[in-house]
């Protein structure tokens, strides 16, 4: 049950564990082969390696066929736990067809699983779906269920990453009836945590509390410290997501006393950040702070570059939420120049981008484009079209803010052609939008117009609701500009139709100010329109609805107070929901088209518009 990477809002957990090899043994192995194998257990492979080669050239003198089967399976299985994949296949083919021709068929089914294992760390998702398959069929029907279960537990892993989280869950809902009749408590807890991870992972907080519950109860029966250290972690990751603090952190402090005692030192840096995030949303500020502090610090003394990058990035980000600019950007520089110092391309580009956020928000518009030049010039060099585009469009705005106009329409050119060819839609609608804004700049109003209308067409078919309605408000300053008033007028109504419908979304505090900004003068532009055309009545309709808008926006910071206990772990959980699903949507699109997983996108996007009708119920009750 190991860690996802974490975010700034909510450390989440996949709940995933590592793939499960079945290690080979039988009573009557030979003695040599079982010191061997418990040399690989504990000392690793690279240790147990030679010891298996030996022996096979032992078994190959004296031609002992099954042994010479194991011993190639072991050898394979060395050498696809350090990396040597195309060592690993000769050595776990062979191992195959040696099994095959003495008719063992548990042993066949053993090296169908590592092979199963070698394929899912190649990519090779559909061979080792069917690897894992056949190693299952045969567990079945030998009777083996540890076997049976154990690999297709890893089928439901490979779905896992696929992106196929409904096929997933139910397969591991089928290991645990397989677990159900056989003593094999580990493989129980393991599956019982990695259907409470789906659970966290698509915000279905509740449902994860349960299965970690029911883990957890495992691990302690085993006595098992760095299980019970995950569980607890996870159950404080599950409370947080439904706004229950102090259940949270009383778990982070039980996860964080056994990572502590079992010397998991990277393990008590992620609960650090879990129980940071948690006092942080239950408005502990200088506590949370604190707790993300000593995490940098664990990760810093283990010289753990590639966590110490994300946490560094991670209090950036908080910073930049509680509105202090200057301490995000120092952490977002020491975030940069240890992902500069690990050479970790991606790393480096976000934190270029997000420090050329904070020159732009402070309106150093010439800073802000040298910061964005530069990440779209790594993106380039490295590959990552998958925020290429997005770095192109923040430099061609704040090219477009210093006047130099044809600069920007090159950029926006430039995102438009990446998007195309990796079928980027969001982006795609965001550097047409930008096209537009920049013919209106000047002058072109025809050619303005027509921009608006196809990035219209595009973020209709992606849903973006706050997109479309800066495209009619900016065709409506366009229409302004051609004299075409009425157009306008309707132009701005439809502009508010979107803004209307999507009050409830949740948005990151962070952005929150500026898109309220816009949006009231989006009603300002039409009560100014209105009046000029002489629609008093239509214009004071509009001020009230602005009126009422922002009398609504004072009700959602009303005290929590006015609702029931029960009723305030509904809204927290469905905003978190909503807030979760938004994030991995965002985080799937910006994947280049090879590595984006539509049965992700899929599942993210029906669950998102699940959360969002639901939680517009309950508020509308």
């Amino acid at each position: 049950m190991t860690l996802m990477r974490s975010l700034l809002v909510l450390v989440l957990s996949s709940g995933m564990l590592a793939g499960t090899a079945i290690y080979a043994q039988h009573d009557e192995t030979d003695q040599r082969l079982v010191a061997a194998e418990q040399t690989y257990r504990q000392e690793g492979a690279e240790k147990a390696l030679p010891v298996f080669e030996g022996l096979l050239l032992e078994f190959q003198q004296d031609n002992e066929a099954a042994n010479i089967a194991l011993a190639q399976g072991y050898i394979g299985e060395c050498h696809w736990r350090l990396g040597n994949f195309d060592e690993a296949r000769v050595h776990l083919d062979q191992a195959l067809v040696l099994k095959r021709a003495l008719g063992d068929r548990l042993q066949q089914g053993k090296t169908l699983n590592v092979l199963g294992l070698l394929e899912w760390d190649l990519g090779n998702f559909e061979q080792a779906i069917e690897r894992f398959s056949e190693a299952s069929a045969i567990g079945k029907e030998l009777g083996n269920l540890k076997l049976q279960g154990a690999t297709l537990n890893n089928v439901s892993m490979v779905y896992d990453e696929l992106g196929d989280y409904r096929k997933s869950l139910r397969q591991y809902e089928e290991v645990l009836d397989i677990y159900s009749d056989v003593d094999f408590p580990r493989g129980k807890g393991d599956t019982l945590g990695n259907i409470g991870g789906v659970h966290l992972l698509l915000g279905h907080y509740s449902e994860a509390v349960g299965y970690y519950q029911k883990a957890l109860q495992i691990s302690e029966q085993l006595e098992s410290i760095y299980a019970m250290s995950q569980d607890h972690g996870n159950l404080g990751l599950s409370y947080t997501g439904l706004g229950q603090i102090d259940t949270a952190l009383a778990h982070f402090d039980q996860a964080l006393a056994l990572a502590e005692e079992a010397g998991m030192g990277q393990e008590q840096g992620m609960w650090l950040r879990g129980k940071a995030n948690a006092l942080i949303k239950g408005g502990r500020y200088d506590l949370g702070l604190q707790s993300h502090r000593t995490a940098l610090e664990i990760f810093s003394q283990m010289d753990a570059q590639a966590l110490l990058s994300e946490a560094q990035h991670d209090l950036g980000q908080l910073y930049l939420e509680l509105g202090d600019t200057s301490s995000a950007e120092q952490y977002f520089q020491q975030a940069l120049e240890t992902a500069r110092s690990l050479d970790f391309a991606r790393g480096i580009t976000l934190n270029l981008i997000t420090l050329g956020d904070i020159q732009y928000f402070h309106q150093r518009f010439e800073e802000a484009a040298v910061l964005y030049a530069q990440a779209a010039q790594r993106c380039k060099e490295t590959g990552e079209q998958g925020i290429h585009g997005e770095a192109l469009l923040r430099l061609a705005q704040a090219h477009r803010d210093q006047g130099v106009l044809d600069q920007a329409a090159l950029e926006a050119d430039e995102a438009l052609a990446i998007a195309r060819e990796t079928s980027a839609k969001p982006i795609e609608a965001m550097a047409i939008y930008m096209q537009a804004e920049l013919h209106r700049e000047r002058g072109n109003i025809p050619n303005s117009l027509t921009a608006y209308s196809d990035a219209e067409q595009i973020a209709n078919q992606v849903g973006d609701p706050d997109l479309l309605w800066q495209i009619q408000y900016g065709r409506a300053l366009t229409l302004i500009l051609d004299d075409q008033k009425q157009a306008a007028v309707a132009a701005l109504l439809d502009a508010i139709g979107y803004i209307e419908s999507v009050r409830n979304r949740l948005k990151e505090k962070r952005f929150r100010a500026g898109y309220i900004q816009d949006k009231h003068q989006v009603y300002i532009e039409l009560v100014r329109l209105q009046l000029d055309l002489g629609m008093k009545d239509e214009a004071f309709s509009t001020s009230e609805r602005l009126r009422a808008w922002s009398y609504d926006e004072q009700l959602e910071h009303r005290p929590a107070a006015t609702m029931t206990a029960t009723q305030q772990q509904t809204e927290t959980e469905l905003r978190e929901r909503i807030r979760q699903l938004q994030h991995l949507i965002k985080e799937e699109n910006s994947q280049a088209l090879p590595e984006r997983r539509q049965l992700a996108m899929n599942t993210f996007s029906i669950d998102l518009m699940a959360a969002e009708q639901e939680y517009e119920s309950f508020l509308d009750d």
